[in-house]
Protein backbone atom coordinates (compact mmCIF):
# COMPACT_ATOMS: atom_id res chain seq x y z
CA UNK A 1 0.00 0.00 0.00
CA UNK A 2 2.79 2.00 0.66
CA UNK A 3 4.81 1.78 -2.54
CA UNK A 4 1.43 2.54 -4.32
CA UNK A 5 1.31 5.63 -2.35
CA UNK A 6 4.60 6.74 -3.22
CA UNK A 7 3.78 6.08 -6.64
CA UNK A 8 0.69 8.02 -7.14
CA UNK A 9 2.97 11.32 -4.98
CA UNK A 10 5.63 10.72 -8.07
CA UNK A 11 3.09 10.82 -10.49
CA UNK A 12 1.57 13.82 -9.03
CA UNK A 13 4.72 15.72 -8.86
CA UNK A 14 5.89 14.37 -12.18
CA UNK A 15 2.31 16.27 -13.83
CA UNK A 16 2.53 19.33 -11.27
CA UNK A 17 6.03 19.82 -12.77
CA UNK A 18 5.46 19.15 -16.46
CA UNK A 19 2.53 21.65 -15.74
CA UNK A 20 4.42 24.45 -14.33
CA UNK A 21 7.19 24.28 -17.12
CA UNK A 22 7.40 27.25 -19.52
CA UNK A 23 8.16 26.30 -23.10
CA UNK A 24 9.74 28.75 -24.91
CA UNK A 25 9.25 28.86 -28.39
CA UNK A 26 12.02 30.46 -31.09
CA UNK A 27 10.41 30.69 -34.47
CA UNK A 28 12.23 32.26 -37.76
CA UNK A 29 9.96 32.56 -41.14
CA UNK A 30 11.97 32.91 -44.12
CA UNK A 31 11.51 34.05 -47.73
CA UNK A 32 14.85 34.78 -50.37
CA UNK A 33 14.38 33.84 -53.70
CA UNK A 34 14.29 29.80 -53.63
CA UNK A 35 15.70 29.66 -49.69
CA UNK A 36 12.48 29.52 -48.53
CA UNK A 37 12.18 27.71 -44.75
CA UNK A 38 10.85 27.78 -41.57
CA UNK A 39 12.88 26.99 -38.27
CA UNK A 40 11.53 26.07 -34.89
CA UNK A 41 13.52 25.77 -32.12
CA UNK A 42 11.78 24.40 -28.48
CA UNK A 43 13.46 24.71 -24.73
CA UNK A 44 12.73 23.90 -21.38
CA UNK A 45 14.47 24.12 -18.55
CA UNK A 46 16.99 26.84 -19.40
CA UNK A 47 17.97 25.20 -22.00
CA UNK A 48 18.62 22.04 -20.77
CA UNK A 49 16.66 20.32 -23.03
CA UNK A 50 16.29 22.02 -26.92
CA UNK A 51 14.87 20.22 -30.23
CA UNK A 52 15.38 21.77 -33.11
CA UNK A 53 13.21 21.53 -36.35
CA UNK A 54 13.66 23.17 -40.06
CA UNK A 55 11.01 22.66 -42.66
CA UNK A 56 11.93 24.17 -46.21
CA UNK A 57 8.69 25.07 -48.06
CA UNK A 58 6.49 22.32 -49.89
CA UNK A 59 7.35 22.50 -53.97
CA UNK A 60 5.23 21.22 -56.22
CA UNK A 61 5.95 19.76 -59.47
CA UNK A 62 3.01 19.80 -62.27
CA UNK A 63 3.62 16.98 -64.75
CA UNK A 64 1.45 18.02 -67.58
CA UNK A 65 1.43 14.26 -69.00
CA UNK A 66 0.01 12.65 -66.12
CA UNK A 67 -2.21 15.58 -64.94
CA UNK A 68 -1.04 15.30 -61.32
CA UNK A 69 1.01 17.24 -58.99
CA UNK A 70 4.38 15.93 -57.17
CA UNK A 71 4.65 17.73 -53.62
CA UNK A 72 7.89 17.32 -52.17
CA UNK A 73 9.63 18.83 -49.00
CA UNK A 74 12.59 17.85 -46.72
CA UNK A 75 12.64 18.39 -42.78
CA UNK A 76 15.94 18.57 -40.86
CA UNK A 77 15.02 17.83 -37.28
CA UNK A 78 17.70 18.06 -34.63
CA UNK A 79 17.66 17.03 -31.21
CA UNK A 80 21.12 17.82 -29.13
CA UNK A 81 23.75 17.21 -31.91
CA UNK A 82 21.94 14.92 -33.83
CA UNK A 83 20.54 15.74 -37.07
CA UNK A 84 18.45 13.82 -39.29
CA UNK A 85 16.93 14.71 -42.65
CA UNK A 86 13.79 12.94 -44.25
CA UNK A 87 12.31 13.18 -47.28
CA UNK A 88 8.59 13.11 -48.26
CA UNK A 89 6.64 12.68 -51.14
CA UNK A 90 3.30 12.68 -52.40
CA UNK A 91 2.30 11.54 -55.72
CA UNK A 92 -0.28 11.39 -57.67
CA UNK A 93 -2.26 14.63 -56.09
CA UNK A 94 -4.87 15.07 -58.48
CA UNK A 95 -7.14 18.47 -59.22
CA UNK A 96 -10.08 16.11 -57.96
CA UNK A 97 -8.36 15.16 -55.13
CA UNK A 98 -7.32 18.28 -54.38
CA UNK A 99 -10.93 20.11 -54.89
CA UNK A 100 -12.06 17.58 -52.45
CA UNK A 101 -9.30 18.27 -50.07
CA UNK A 102 -10.70 22.10 -50.28
CA UNK A 103 -13.97 20.88 -49.56
CA UNK A 104 -13.05 18.73 -46.77
CA UNK A 105 -11.57 21.32 -45.25
CA UNK A 106 -14.32 24.12 -45.28
CA UNK A 107 -16.80 21.58 -43.87
CA UNK A 108 -14.31 20.96 -41.03
CA UNK A 109 -14.01 25.02 -40.57
CA UNK A 110 -18.08 25.38 -40.45
CA UNK A 111 -17.51 22.53 -37.84
CA UNK A 112 -14.58 23.72 -35.43
CA UNK A 113 -16.25 27.03 -34.98
CA UNK A 114 -16.70 26.67 -31.00
CA UNK A 115 -13.23 25.55 -30.68
CA UNK A 116 -12.25 29.19 -31.34
CA UNK A 117 -13.33 30.08 -27.78
CA UNK A 118 -10.73 26.84 -26.55
CA UNK A 119 -8.05 28.21 -28.76
CA UNK A 120 -8.54 32.20 -28.01
CA UNK A 121 -8.49 31.29 -24.08
CA UNK A 122 -4.90 29.64 -24.96
CA UNK A 123 -3.55 31.99 -27.07
CA UNK A 124 -4.26 34.65 -24.37
CA UNK A 125 -2.00 32.88 -21.71
CA UNK A 126 0.90 33.05 -24.89
CA UNK A 127 4.08 35.86 -24.24
CA UNK A 128 5.88 37.42 -27.48
CA UNK A 129 9.19 38.26 -26.19
CA UNK A 130 10.33 39.92 -29.23
CA UNK A 131 9.38 40.19 -32.49
CA UNK A 132 11.27 41.21 -35.45
CA UNK A 133 10.00 41.62 -38.70
CA UNK A 134 12.27 42.89 -41.48
CA UNK A 135 11.22 43.14 -45.47
CA UNK A 136 12.60 43.80 -48.46
CA UNK A 137 10.84 44.57 -51.86
CA UNK A 138 11.23 46.68 -55.34
CA UNK A 139 10.27 46.31 -59.20
CA UNK A 140 11.67 47.83 -62.20
CA UNK A 141 9.24 50.90 -61.84
CA UNK A 142 9.86 53.18 -58.83
CA UNK A 143 6.45 54.16 -58.52
CA UNK A 144 5.22 51.08 -57.91
CA UNK A 145 7.87 50.02 -55.95
CA UNK A 146 6.73 52.98 -53.36
CA UNK A 147 3.16 51.62 -53.77
CA UNK A 148 4.45 48.32 -52.69
CA UNK A 149 6.18 49.14 -50.13
CA UNK A 150 3.29 51.58 -48.48
CA UNK A 151 0.74 48.29 -48.74
CA UNK A 152 3.46 46.18 -46.80
CA UNK A 153 3.78 48.63 -44.13
CA UNK A 154 -0.11 48.70 -43.96
CA UNK A 155 -0.41 44.82 -43.86
CA UNK A 156 2.18 44.58 -40.95
CA UNK A 157 0.54 47.32 -39.14
CA UNK A 158 -2.56 45.45 -39.57
CA UNK A 159 -1.10 42.50 -38.54
CA UNK A 160 0.55 43.66 -35.87
CA UNK A 161 -2.95 45.42 -34.42
CA UNK A 162 -4.66 41.75 -34.96
CA UNK A 163 -1.71 39.74 -33.32
CA UNK A 164 -1.58 42.22 -29.86
CA UNK A 165 -5.47 40.90 -29.69
CA UNK A 166 -4.93 37.67 -29.75
CA UNK A 167 -1.75 37.03 -27.52
CA UNK A 168 0.23 39.15 -25.13
CA UNK A 169 3.22 41.44 -26.71
CA UNK A 170 5.81 41.97 -24.10
CA UNK A 171 7.80 44.23 -26.32
CA UNK A 172 7.86 46.73 -29.31
CA UNK A 173 7.53 44.63 -32.75
CA UNK A 174 10.17 45.66 -34.85
CA UNK A 175 9.16 46.38 -38.15
CA UNK A 176 11.17 47.63 -41.36
CA UNK A 177 10.72 47.48 -45.17
CA UNK A 178 12.73 48.92 -47.44
CA UNK A 179 12.42 49.65 -50.98
CA UNK A 180 14.68 47.69 -53.83
CA UNK A 181 14.37 50.23 -56.90
CA UNK A 182 17.27 48.89 -59.03
CA UNK A 183 15.76 45.36 -59.55
CA UNK A 184 12.48 43.28 -59.17
CA UNK A 185 13.31 41.80 -55.65
CA UNK A 186 11.43 40.17 -52.86
CA UNK A 187 12.41 39.57 -48.71
CA UNK A 188 11.33 39.06 -45.43
CA UNK A 189 12.40 37.33 -42.49
CA UNK A 190 10.39 37.17 -39.44
CA UNK A 191 11.81 36.12 -35.98
CA UNK A 192 9.41 35.79 -32.73
CA UNK A 193 10.28 34.61 -29.54
CA UNK A 194 7.17 33.16 -27.00
CA UNK A 195 6.56 31.03 -24.23
CA UNK A 196 3.69 29.57 -22.13
CA UNK A 197 3.20 27.34 -19.52
CA UNK A 198 2.91 23.43 -20.81
CA UNK A 199 -0.19 22.93 -18.55
CA UNK A 200 -2.11 25.52 -20.77
CA UNK A 201 -1.42 23.65 -23.70
CA UNK A 202 -2.60 20.17 -21.68
CA UNK A 203 -5.79 21.93 -20.26
CA UNK A 204 -6.43 23.36 -24.53
CA UNK A 205 -6.11 19.89 -25.49
CA UNK A 206 -8.34 18.25 -22.98
CA UNK A 207 -10.87 20.74 -23.78
CA UNK A 208 -10.55 19.86 -27.88
CA UNK A 209 -10.78 16.05 -27.12
CA UNK A 210 -13.74 16.65 -25.40
CA UNK A 211 -15.17 18.95 -27.83
CA UNK A 212 -14.51 16.27 -30.83
CA UNK A 213 -16.18 13.53 -28.47
CA UNK A 214 -19.15 15.29 -28.19
CA UNK A 215 -19.38 15.72 -32.03
CA UNK A 216 -18.88 11.78 -32.37
CA UNK A 217 -21.15 11.23 -29.94
CA UNK A 218 -23.67 13.31 -31.57
CA UNK A 219 -22.96 12.02 -35.03
CA UNK A 220 -23.82 8.18 -33.61
CA UNK A 221 -27.02 9.38 -31.67
CA UNK A 222 -27.70 11.40 -35.01
CA UNK A 223 -26.95 7.81 -36.96
CA UNK A 224 -29.10 5.79 -34.50
CA UNK A 225 -32.34 8.24 -34.54
CA UNK A 226 -32.09 7.52 -38.77
CA UNK A 227 -31.36 3.88 -38.40
CA UNK A 228 -34.79 3.74 -35.89
CA UNK A 229 -36.67 6.17 -38.57
CA UNK A 230 -36.01 3.69 -41.56
CA UNK A 231 -37.31 0.18 -39.79
CA UNK A 232 -40.33 2.79 -39.05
Amino acid sequence: MAIVLIILILIGVFIAVISATVLHINMIFCHEKDNDYIQIQLKIWFGLIRYHIKIPFLKVDKNPKMNQWNIKYEAKVSKKNKEKTTAHTRKHLTPEELIEKIHKGKELLKKVEDLQKIVKHFCQRISVDSLVWESAIGVKNAALTGILTGALWAAKGEFIGLLSKIVRLRAMPKLNVVPSFQATFTKTRLECMLHFRIGYAIIAGLKIIRFWKGIESRKASSQLINDKNHTM
